[in-house]
C-alpha cells in the first residue's frame, strides 16, 4: 500500500501543529483489577468490583473471553485489545490497560491516587477516560510538569456508569462479582471522556503526572486511560524563518527533505507525541531521505538537530 504525504510550504518560528485527535498514552499507579477475563468466576480475574457496591450487588466490567462458571459469555465487553476511538469529538485514542493487570485508578469514598507517565511529553488538552460507580464521583485532577509545577483543575465529575451524555463507549455489559450473573447491554455501562485543557503557559513543559483526589465520599471513581493532543513544536527563537524543500510533493512511500544550509546534520521525525519515529543523516548537499512505508497516518514533524522543523502529514 502506498503512503500519501501533505506537506507545509515553508520553514516557520514557532511553527504550530495542526489541531488533531488525541493519541493515548502509557501510565503506571493503577491500583485495581476491575475487569473479568478468561474463564472462571469474577473474582478469580478481580481484585475489586468497579461500583464499590455491597454484597450481592457489587459489578465488575468483563473482558469479551470471560466465560462465567455456567459457561455464560457476554454479547458485548470492553474492546478486544483495550484500544478504541472515542465516540465524543474531538475522538480522541483511548488505550485501557491491561484486562489480566490492574487496570483502574480507582477511589472508593474520599481518597486520592496518581498516575504517572512511562514517557513525559507535552501537549495542549488531555482527555481522561473516567466512569463512577453507585452515583457520579466528584474529584479534583492535578497536573505535575516535570519542572515540578502543577496546574489544578478542580470540581471534574465522572458521571455514574449508566446513562449520562458524553460518554466515550457505552454497552460494555457488565458482571456481578458475587454471583457471576452476566448484564449484557448495547447501551450501558457507560465510560466518559473528560477534558482538560492544558493553560498556554505551560504548552511546552512535559507532563509527569496527574494526581486525583476526591473529598467527598459518593461514588466510586474509576480513572482508567489518558489521551494526549500534543504541544505545538516550537522552533528555536533566534533563527529567522528560512526556506525548506521538500520531495516529491506528494509523496509516495519515501520523504526527502533539504534543509537550508549544506553539510551533514541528523534529521529526525517526530510523531504527534514527540516520539522520535525515524532519524535520518543529510548528504553533503543538506537532504536526508526518509522510508514512510510502515508509518501509520498522522500528524509528524521533521525536525533538524539545530532545532528548526517542518510539519508533515500523513494520510
Amino acid at each position: 500500500m502506498r503512503s500519501h504525504f501533505l506537506l507545509g510550504a515553508a520553514l516557520l518560528l514557532a511553527l504550530p501543529l495542526a489541531a488533531q485527535p488525541g493519541g493515548p498514552l502509557s501510565l503506571t499507579g493503577f491500583t485495581d483489577d476491575i475487569v473479568a477475563n478468561g474463564p472462571g468466576p469474577a473474582t478469580a480475574s478481580t481484585t475489586a468490583d468497579m461500583d464499590g457496591g455491597r454484597t450481592p450487588n457489587s459489578f465488575c466490567f468483563v473482558a469479551a473471553d470471560y466465560v462465567s462458571p455456567t459457561g455464560a459469555t457476554p454479547t458485548s465487553s470492553l474492546p478486544l485489545g483495550g484500544r478504541f476511538t472515542s465516540v465524543e469529538a474531538p475522538f480522541p485514542v483511548f488505550q485501557l490497560a491491561d484486562y489480566a493487570a490492574p487496570n483502574s485508578l480507582r477511589i472508593l469514598g474520599a481518597g486520592n491516587g496518581t498516575l504517572t507517565l512511562a514517557a513525559p511529553v507535552p501537549a495542549t488538552e488531555l482527555w481522561l477516560l473516567a466512569t463512577s460507580g453507585n452515583g457520579a464521583s466528584t474529584f479534583d485532577a492535578l497536573v505535575t510538569f516535570t519542572d515540578q509545577t502543577t496546574q489544578l483543575f478542580p470540581n471534574l465529575q465522572a458521571d455514574d456508569w449508566f446513562n449520562a451524555s458524553g460518554y466515550a463507549i457505552q454497552g460494555v455489559s457488565r458482571v456481578n462479582r458475587d454471583t457471576d450473573n452476566l448484564q449484557s447491554s448495547a447501551s450501558n455501562p457507560r465510560l466518559y471522556q473528560i477534558s482538560l485543557s492544558i493553560a498556554p503557559a505551560n504548552r511546552a513543559k512535559p507532563i509527569q503526572s496527574l494526581t486525583f483526589t476526591k473529598t467527598i465520599s459518593l461514588g466510586t471513581l474509576n480513572i482508567l486511560a489518558l489521551s494526549a493532543s500534543p504541544a505545538p513544536m516550537g522552533l528555536s527563537a533566534d533563527l529567522a524563518p528560512q526556506p525548506v524543500r521538500v520531495s516529491p510533493n506528494p509523496a509516495t512511500d519515501r520523504l526527502a527533505v533539504q534543509l537550508p544550509t549544506p553539510g551533514t546534520q541528523l534529521v529526525e521525525l517526530l510523531d504527534g507525541l514527540g516520539r522520535r519515529v525515524r532519524s535520518a543523516s543529510t548528504d553533503a548537499a543538506g537532504v536526508a531521505t526518509f522510508e514512510l512505508t510502515a508509518l501509520p497516518p498522522g500528524v509528524y514533524v521533521a525536525r533538524a538537530d539545530n532545532g528548526r522543523g517542518v510539519r508533515v502529514m500523513k494520510q
